[in-house]
């Protein structure tokens, strides 16, 4: 499946390149499926790079794969909380 990183994360965070986030997409150690406010389903990912910094992503289905929009290191306590409540409520 192709992973298309948004160019807005590197401009944003120019600590986080692009092959960084495709690394902690494919390495993640926690992942979990939210729904968004209009009803569509996004990926919550906690992963880690080549260079083993934990990344927060948030990423969305397209039609040939994954949109990965969101990154963030380290992963906030906020994004911690909310991967724990939604793996509670399964």
């Amino acid at each position: 499946m192709y992973l298309e990183v948004h160019p807005r994360i590197e401009q944003r965070h120019s600590e986080i390149r692009q092959e960084d986030v495709v690394a902690a997409w494919d390495n993640w150690l926690i992942s979990c499926i939210r729904i968004d406010n209009s009803g569509d389903p996004e990926t919550i990912r906690i992963g880690q790079d080549k260079l083993g910094r934990s990344i927060e992503m948030v990423g969305a289905p397209t039609d040939d794969g994954w949109l990965v929009y969101h990154a963030l290191t380290p992963p906030t306590k906020n994004m911690i909380n909310e991967i724990d409540r939604i793996r509670r409520n399964r």
